[in-house]
């Protein structure tokens, strides 16, 4: 289970581009959703994946597989933070290359395997 939580660099370029084969989508739904039904679009990917991600960890901390358990609602902040900065390269229009590089420090500064304990 702890590779679950290992952001490798493969996840963090394949996120990459992920973003960047479909830009202008996201660009869409991070810039210009105001007043449209997605106008939530990462606030609502985030708490979806926070509630599931959450459910993991609990899993994974019952069975002693994790050491430390933080709160939901520190473990939300985190993910958020996490996920509006690799959203910041659609945002700012980051090269796919920079982007690339990018997300690799970021990799770096969310260590979720320091935060749980590993």
């Amino acid at each position: 289970m702890r590779e679950s939580f290992d952001i490798s660099d493969e996840m963090l370029k394949a996120t990459v581009d992920l973003l960047y084969d479909n830009f202008d989508c996201y660009k869409l739904l991070l810039c210009r959703a105001r007043g449209s039904q997605y106008t939530n679009f990462l606030h609502d990917f985030v708490d979806q994946n926070s509630r599931q991600s959450y459910q993991l960890i609990t899993i994974a901390y019952e069975q002693g597989e994790i050491k430390k358990m933080i709160p939901y609602d520190e473990f939300h902040a985190l993910l958020t933070s996490f996920w509006v900065a690799i959203m910041e390269t659609v945002i700012h229009d980051f090269s796919r290359e920079k982007a690339s590089n990018y997300v690799l420090t970021l990799g770096s500064f969310f260590n979720w395997t320091a935060v749980f304990g590993f």
